[in-house]
């Protein structure tokens, strides 16, 4: 009797051990080594690695507050939120020059995102780029007339990690932003990484 007692005690006490380990080792982050396709080997840990849809869907919402605008209204607090401040300078830039034409023409314009392109940086592993393509669908009013016009856009962005991860966990660093007619040559473009 009293080795079945023991028995089922030890049982207990390596059960709980087990637990304790199996718990430690669980949360324990893995260790990843990572080839590309130019066969260059990096060590890390999975702790800390930017996710790609996280990245992506942050790269459209800053396309989004950026160029969803018309003459009434911009996102200018969601731009605050999401773009660091020498984005937000350049930000602010494109826009307080574009602004009096906005005005003047009535000029609403909605984004059509094609393609969102991510391109991680190897020195810099809490960063990344990310390329936002797409169409601008403007209208407006030029001298009592209406018009529409299309424009392509390519939007840079240097993506890094936010300090406050709980509101956006990455926030922009760095933008370029291009625009082109389609139906003519005309290229407008900025440039905010200098």
């Amino acid at each position: 009797m009293i080795r079945w007692s023991l028995l089922h005690i030890a049982t207990a006490v390596c059960l709980i051990v087990g637990i304790y380990y199996g718990r430690a080792y669980i949360r324990m982050p893995d260790r990843v080594i990572v080839v590309d396709e130019a066969g260059s080997i990096y060590r890390g840990s999975s702790e800390n690695v930017l996710c790609r849809e996280t990245a992506e869907n942050i790269a459209r919402r800053c396309a989004f507050a950026f160029l969803d605008r018309s003459f009434e209204h911009d996102h200018w607090q969601l731009c605050e939120a999401l773009f660091g401040r020498s984005a937000q300078k350049s930000l602010s830039d494109i826009i307080r020059k574009s602004k009096d034409e906005f005005r003047e023409q009535k000029i609403r314009q909605l984004p059509e995102i094609r393609k969102v392109e991510l391109l991680p940086l190897s020195d810099e592993p809490e960063q990344c780029l990310a390329f936002v393509y797409g169409t601008l669908h403007r209208t407006g009013v030029y001298m009592k007339i209406p018009y529409s016009q299309k424009l392509k856009f390519t939007l840079g962005l240097r993506l890094v990690r936010s300090p406050d991860e709980k509101a956006f966990p990455l926030r922009v660093l760095r933008m370029t932003y291009e625009e082109k007619s389609i139906f003519d040559n005309k290229t407008t473009g900025e440039d905010g990484a200098k």
